[in-house]
């Protein structure tokens, strides 16, 4: 009796770990979405507010401390192509967004994770993966609607670009 009681607690231990890690890689994923779709909408205060105190570059791994002084300049660019109408739309037609936690990032870009040090909870989230080959481009580059999020007091934060 105490080997099967045993046995569902550690079942129902390993179930719940699971199921959180799958809300919590499920609530990521969302978040990212609203981030691109900020990026339709026009309303960069969204990804701005949402950046973490600082962020790592993606590429190269450096750091840089954010500023309310720096949100003119950061808004300044839009990530979208500016030769051509883009809408949201367009978006979902030609993009299929990826998440990645630590493990999956460093088997699939291996150099990212080398740079970002992400740990246990983080996640990577691609929104530039195209879903077909000679899919409409709609960014000015592909790392602009790439980011790593960690949850930070409750809410998720952009903690590289």
């Amino acid at each position: 009796m105490k080997n099967t009681t045993l046995t569902l607690i550690c079942f129902f231990t390993i179930s719940s770990s699971l199921m959180k890690a799958q809300t919590n890689k499920q609530s990521a994923e969302n978040f990212g979405i609203s981030v691109i779709q900020s990026f339709f909408d026009k309303n960069c205060d969204f990804m701005f507010d949402n950046l973490d105190a600082s962020i790592t570059s993606i590429e190269g791994g450096h750091s840089i401390s954010i500023t309310p002084q720096m949100r003119k300049s950061f808004c300044k660019e839009s990530p979208l192509r500016p030769d051509m109408a883009v809408t949201y739309e367009m978006y979902e037609q030609n993009y299929a967004p990826k998440i990645y936690d630590m493990n999956e990032l460093a088997q699939k870009f291996p150099e990212w994770q080398n740079h970002l040090n992400l740990q246990a909870g983080d996640f990577f989230f691609d929104g530039a993966h195209p879903i077909a080959a000679g899919n409409t481009r709609l960014f000015r580059a592909g790392d602009m609607a790439r980011f790593a999020l960690r949850k930070i007091n409750g809410d998720w934060k952009i903690i590289a670009i």
